[in-house]
């Protein structure tokens, strides 16, 4: 669990965190991402899922040994990409190579122009991890680079008002565990790292960083990116962050379970995000020779509730394509409601539909209603699948004491063999906009189908262009 403190500095990361509103009603879009978006009585087993990325094609022309850092909104149209490496040209890793920040631009997130080095240090044995963060209020970036230091790994922090030009900001800033996530939070003007960090743990199989920690995550915050709170500096040997100041795996993990980093970005305006999960072998048995470094547990999707309440409904359902079982280190790129993720080894994209991730699902029959909202002028669209053979979709309106409405029966509003984004609900050809201002409900009705979401129809054809 996280503790208060940290809920406290972190919440509302972006604009959509909470979907209750003051007097209890929710705010549309209504997403399905676990039981706690349903309420009342369902029927049926209803499921919540979250779809795998998918391969996307090579990248053109993506700069090869580059980590994506961030995206930037370029004048001339598209985007500036900034990422970071310490490979050399050839593709050789050193801690002594020069950390370096590369920046081309792209327009359709799949063929990229122009790069350069904006940016080069030396001096530091670098780790082979960094962030790079925009402030989009200000226009500045940050780099957060990590390098050995003492008692752990020291983050350095660089910062640039153009892109060009870099200034040394901070050197260390604290240590900890190399492995992070930095991002800037609009709501609260803040910094907030997702930090991996140490645990004392007993493991019944040591690996390359002994047999009495493990990794799991933690929260820091900062004004400037400089100075964070906690200020504590973590090192592989102590100190520790306390135990209520941790994220943890639960008595539903494998118990060697460790959580070895997080990518966290906003999925139709709510924080999500990709978690790398790893445990060690026997030694004897290790498939990674060479290295007491135990390999990896897979990624699943997450999400988050009420500031940074990590919910992990996905943890079964592997989040990567079986051909690309690769971790990305960044914030997604999103490009035709695409989000994209760029493998720096081999230029491969992996991505998903923006709008196509997080679900409810039921393969027999089953039943679920959504809270309680307030019509809007609109009317209502639905995000569904249900395009098998056998699939079907009815939606019924219910007022705020469970009971349908006249002419808003299930059996008015059916859909068969339909795969669509933006399924304008009516009843017999009659919209909802008859009810606006209306605090009502949908009791949805379903068969081999996937739910994603409900919007008002307005801001579905608006965010699909149509």
């Amino acid at each position: 669990m996280l503790s208060r403190c940290c809920l406290t500095a972190v919440v509302c990361l972006f604009a959509a965190c909470s979907s209750v509103l003051a007097d209890e009603t929710a705010s549309l879009p209504l997403l399905f991402r676990d039981a706690d978006d349903v309420e009342g009585d369902t029927y049926g087993r209803i499921e919540f899922r979250a779809n795998p990325l998918r391969d996307l094609g090579r990248a053109e022309n993506y700069p090869p040994y580059v980590d994506a850092g961030c995206f930037v909104p370029r004048e001339a149209g598209g985007f500036w990409m900034y990422g970071w490496t310490n490979f050399s040209d050839a593709g050789e890793f050193s801690e002594t190579n020069p950390l370096r920040v590369i920046r081309c631009w792209t327009v359709d997130g799949q063929s990229f122009h122009d790069p350069e080095t904006v940016f080069s240090e030396t001096g530091q044995r670098w780790l082979g991890y960094a962030n790079i963060v925009h402030r989009p209020a200000d226009g500045a970036m940050f780099l957060f680079a990590w390098s050995r230091g003492s008692p752990g790994a020291a983050v350095h922090v660089y910062s640039s008002k153009d892109g060009s030009s870099w200034e040394r900001r901070a050197s260390p800033a604290y240590t900890d565990h190399d492995a992070c996530f930095f991002l800037w939070s609009e709501e609260t003007e803040r910094f907030v790292n997702f930090q991996t960090t140490y645990q004392r743990w007993d493991k019944r199989y040591p690996d390359n960083i002994g047999g009495r920690i493990r990794r799991v995550l933690s929260l820091r915050t900062s004004a400037d990116g400089v100075a964070w709170e906690p200020d504590l500096n973590v090192g592989f040997s102590g100190p520790y962050r306390s135990a209520d100041e941790l994220i943890v795996p639960d008595e539903n993990d494998p118990r060697e379970l460790e959580f070895y980093r997080v990518v966290v970005f906003p999925v139709q305006g709510k924080p999500a995000g990709l978690l790398s999960r790893y445990a060690p072998s026997p030694q004897i048995a290790n498939t990674r020779e060479g290295t007491k470094h135990g390999p990896g547990l897979g990624v699943e999707w997450f999400f988050c509730r009420e500031g940074w309440q990590v919910r992990r409904p996905y943890r079964d359902t592997e989040a990567l394509p079986a051909e690309r079982p690769w971790m990305p280190r960044h914030a997604p790129l999103e490009v035709d409601r695409t989000l994209r993720f760029y493998n720096p080894h081999d230029q491969r994209v992996v991505g998903i539909r923006s709008d196509r991730v997080f679900h409810a699902y039921c393969r027999a029959n089953g039943e679920f209603s959504t809270p309680s909202f307030k019509m809007q002028a609109s009317g209502l669209s639905i995000n569904v699948d249900a395009d098998a053979y056998d699939s079907y979709v009815m939606v019924e309106i219910q007022d705020s004491a469970g009971e349908v409405i006249d002419g808003f029966e299930k059996e008015r509003c059916v859909w068969k063999g339909t795969d669509s984004r933006n399924l304008r609900l009516e009843w017999n050809g009659q919209s909802a906009a008859r009810l606006t201002g209306e605090v009502v409900r949908l009791r949805v009705y379903l068969r081999n189908a996937a739910v994603y979401s409900v919007r008002t129809a307005s801001a579905a054809a608006s965010d699909l262009g149509e």
